[in-house]
């Protein structure tokens, strides 16, 4: 018996590609994960979950070479991922994209799956006054995570005085805080690659 597939949530996914890779030593977004760059796994997963999906890097064509469409660049390059939350949120304003959402993940993280995607889209569908909602194991996960379009100002603001930690964001705002069972594995260096499961 065949499953129907689960509608895409009517939210817009930004698939954050934009680092600076220092610890990996070359651009980790294409390193190969099963026999395929990080960043083209992680959209394909992105988008069997979400009805739009956005790539932030470094310049538009950053990934065009591996069938990626055209990318956001970030309007604050080398503030991490806060600069990308900041140009998701530009972008969302921009678009008139009528969800109140953003989903922001990464491309160097594993062990994420749709049901941890569609555990924090329900939350955030339950939890209207919340403006962030995102998994926790030992600290919070503050990527593959939801964040409110009222952000925006304060996104800006942190970018100002150059408060570029999303851990600080998060504890300012109402967060709605899921627990993960089986911490993610996010790879920073080579050697990370050989924890991935």
């Amino acid at each position: 018996m065949v499953l129907p597939l689960k509608p895409l949530l009517p939210y817009t996914a930004y698939l954050l590609a934009g680092g600076q890779s220092r610890r990996f030593g070359t651009d980790k977004a294409r390193a190969l994960w099963q026999g395929q760059p990080f960043v083209v796994y992680q959209w394909h997963l992105l988008s069997k979950c979400f009805q739009r999906v956005e790539l932030i890097a470094r310049t538009t064509q950053a990934y065009t070479d591996l069938g990626l469409p055209l990318a956001l660049v970030d309007r604050y390059p080398d503030c991490g991922p806060l600069g990308g939350l900041h140009r998701a949120l530009v972008h969302q304003q921009a678009q008139n994209l009528s969800a109140d959402w953003v989903f922001l993940a990464s491309c160097d993280t594993f062990g994420v799956t749709p049901a941890h995607i569609r555990g924090l889209a329900q939350v955030a569908e339950q939890h209207p006054q919340a403006r962030a909602v995102v998994w926790a194991a030992s600290q919070l996960e503050p990527l593959w995570a939801f964040y409110h379009g009222d952000l925006y100002g304060d996104v800006d603001a942190a970018l100002q005085r150059q408060d570029y930690a999303l851990q600080s964001l998060l504890k300012k705002h109402p967060v709605q805080v899921l627990t993960l069972q089986k911490p993610w594995i996010q790879v920073n260096r080579r050697e990370d690659l050989e924890k991935v499961f």
